[in-house]
């Protein structure tokens, strides 16, 4: 894990950051407000952005507005909006009717069809009135978004029924699903739809991995792996990581600076979006240890993490995955790939590592941050929140692993077990031939894969 530096400056070395420009918002539009409660989505005034000199994308006509739904015991759904010629604005979705007593509320209608040159996809239709009383009061569902290539805004979140003999719900919260014609996100809905960030794919996914790179079993035919710290055993290391890439349907890179070889692969955004996160951990060990938990584990959750992004149908930013030669020599690698993405003038919004993520013997789940750029641990937070789970994020001032070697450059964060706050619950095989893999916890890895899952999520809406 840690290169051998285990100094007193892993304490005491604390970095000045620059400011975190989170260039995305996420605007939240659904709002609860018990009974009676209306959730609708936000007036959106569309830029054409039409160019003069491109005949495919001068005006055409507006297409038509839906209409709207009727009220009664059941309301119908909203008509949707027509498509308007090459290049114009979808028209909007109608509006969803008002449910009558003990019945639920309407659909709001779809958007109309963006035009066939760079046409705006029109608004989704607003979202339905609880009921106002009766067994359940259900809310309307919010209309869909346009289409397709500039989808529109979708419609607001169901409202809350009013409370009956068995009370209606509240309409949920609903991030806004829309986006403008020039904003590279694309909609939360629909084609968009972020995917569970946790699947029971996980952990067998994860187990093989360590299985093989810890020698527990073999990495390929007739080959277990003692130690990743030899030329031919860091050679078939990173030939098995490179079969990974490809089964994830990524091209695998080699990145050869002389004494060691790192491994990446880029997932590309969907939206030409110009930035890039990174995900990373290294992959060798110690001369005298198997290195399952240092830092195979790691290993498995930057892959399990590039496994869950390759399933995000609409990216704002570029993925860059990759398994850094050398920490144990003094993070060589790290700091070699650091080199090239400046020389390469590559725009990385942020770096992320993970070295040591499998020892939790009082199974809090707890993860430390290492050295949080600003931002970041908010980051972090907010997918925990999001998540629902009770993991504490203890930022620390550890330095010695890879997250180091992209500072002052880039922005960084390192997540790690409790290996500095807490020592009694950090691995007692660090450096050892005792780290294998009947002691890496592998629910422990599960947990803080999703955290990071959903922190991916977050940074490619």
């Amino acid at each position: 894990m840690r290169s051998l530096t285990r100094s007193i400056f892993d304490q005491a070395r604390r970095h000045i950051c620059k400011p975190l420009a989170l260039t995305e918002r996420h605007a939240f539009i659904g709002i609860l407000v018990g009974a009676f409660a209306l959730s609708g989505a936000s007036a959106c005034a569309w830029e054409d952005g039409y160019d003069p000199n491109d005949p495919g994308s001068r005006s055409g006509t507006t297409g038509a507005t839906g209409g709207s739904a009727g009220s009664g015991l059941d309301a119908g759904a909203g008509g949707g909006g027509t498509g308007g010629s090459a290049g114009t604005v979808g028209g909007s979705g109608g509006s969803a009717g008002t449910s009558g007593k003990g019945g639920s509320a309407g659909t709001g209608g779809s958007g109309g069809s963006a035009g066939a040159s760079g046409g705006t996809g029109g608004s989704g239709g607003s979202g339905g009135s609880g009921g106002t009383a009766g067994t359940v009061d259900g809310g309307g569902t919010g209309g869909s978004a346009g289409t397709a290539p500039d989808a529109g805004r979708g419609g607001g979140g169901a409202g809350g029924g009013a409370a009956g003999r068995d009370g209606g719900n509240d309409g949920p919260i609903v991030v806004d699903a829309g986006v403008d014609a020039g904003d590279a996100r694309a909609p939360d809905t629909g084609a968009c739809m972020v995917p569970d960030p946790k699947d029971a794919g996980i952990t067998p996914y994860q187990t093989d991995i360590v299985s093989r790179l810890a020698g527990q079993t073999e990495i390929t035919s007739g080959v277990k792996l003692t130690n990743r710290a030899t030329v031919a055993n860091r050679q078939a290391a990173r030939d098995y990581m490179k079969t990974l890439f490809q089964d994830l349907g990524l091209t695998p890179s080699e990145h050869a600076y002389g004494s060691g070889t790192n491994v990446y692969a880029t997932l590309p955004a969907t939206s030409g979006g110009t930035q890039s996160v990174v995900f990373g951990a290294h992959y060798d060990s110690v001369m005298v240890s198997p290195g399952a938990n240092d830092n195979a584990t790691g290993v498995a959750a930057v892959f399990a993490v590039a496994r869950y992004a390759t399933k995000l149908p609409c990216r704002s930013k570029a993925l860059i995955f990759v398994l850094f030669d050398e920490e144990e020599s003094g993070l060589i690698g790290s700091k070699q790939f650091a080199t090239k993405l400046k020389n390469d003038g590559t725009a990385i919004h942020s770096v992320h590592t993970i070295d040591q993520m499998g020892w939790d013997m009082d199974g809090d789940r707890a993860i430390e941050l290492e050295l949080p750029d600003t931002g970041l641990r908010e980051l972090y937070q907010a997918a925990v929140t999001k998540l629902g789970v009770s993991v504490v994020l203890t930022p620390t001032t550890t330095s010695s692993t890879d997250h180091s070697s992209f500072r002052p450059t880039f922005l960084a964060i390192g997540l790690t077990e409790e290996y500095a706050t807490k020592p009694s619950d950090t691995t007692p095989y660090y450096h050892k031939a005792g780290d294998t893999f009947d002691t890496v916890n592998f629910e422990y890895l599960l947990s803080t894969t999703v955290i990071v899952n959903q922190v991916v999520a977050d940074l490619t809406r």
